[in-house]
């Protein structure tokens, strides 16, 4: 069956890839149509020379620029923007992705992958709504304070949107579970709960968000916002939650 993926005509005009000798463009591009689901190929440097119709070795990756690719701990070859350049957003749902999950797992490339797509989604989301994001968050007052680096529950009231989407991107990537906007925020209060006590020292307030978008995807998500399981144990979300979060206030 022929594999078809999107390519990048811009790629002529970066002064990067102008830059590049004719032998190391095809190796560049060689390397983006061999490469799995995931963006990893696992080097076979005599079919490359057959194919570039020159010789190519490992020393010719020094002629690449370091963020364009990355070589892992089992010897494979990674592109770092594949992902995020041919699907966008990950779904579970979608059986297309399945072969893409599947290598992120075999090659230990949650955590990079996570980071990456967390990275694109913030930024994206800072240069095109930031200015709306924070009319919208100081309206609302999401952030009331921080009290000499020790936040307490009633310091932080709902979850920044661009929190949410982050959540959801890790917690896909890491865990292959999609969450809705609600479960993300049902979690939000069960963490304030848990971690927003006076006793946590954060150093500022991303610290806080920062650190709520790594606990989610510890969390074993089951049946939806009914439970998950922690490291401090089971904890019931939804109206459990609502009823504790009531009764921390009073």
């Amino acid at each position: 069956m022929s594999k078809k993926r999107f390519t990048d005509i811009d790629i002529w005009d970066k002064d990067w890839y102008m830059e590049l000798k004719p032998v190391h463009k095809c190796l560049m591009k060689y390397i983006f149509d061999k490469c799995d689901a995931a963006g990893c190929w696992k080097p076979n440097w005599k079919l490359a020379s057959t194919h570039i119709n020159e010789k190519v070795c490992q020393d010719d990756l020094k002629f690449l620029p370091k963020d364009q690719y990355e070589i892992l701990e089992n010897g494979k070859i990674w592109i770092p923007d594949f992902i995020p350049f041919q699907y966008g957003q990950l779904s579970t749902k979608s059986p297309a992705h399945n072969p893409v999950f599947e290598s992120i797992e075999k090659n230990n490339l949650s955590n990079r992958v996570s980071n990456r797509l967390l990275n694109r989604v913030s930024n994206t989301l800072m240069d095109k709504d930031k200015d709306i994001y924070k009319d919208k968050d100081k309206d609302k007052g999401i952030v009331k304070g921080m009290k000499n680096g020790f936040p307490i529950l009633s310091d932080f009231n709902g979850l920044p949107e661009l929190k949410i989407e982050a959540s959801i991107e890790m917690v896909r990537i890491s865990c292959k579970k999609d969450l809705t906007a609600e479960e993300v925020k049902s979690s939000w209060e069960v963490f304030k709960i848990q971690n927003l006590t006076g006793e946590n020292y954060y150093a500022s307030e991303e610290k806080v968000y920062s650190h709520f978008i790594n606990w989610i995807k510890k969390q074993d998500f089951k049946n939806g916002t009914e439970a998950f399981n922690s490291s401090n144990g089971k904890r019931k979300l939804g109206t459990s939650a609502e009823r504790e979060i009531a009764a921390r206030k009073f």
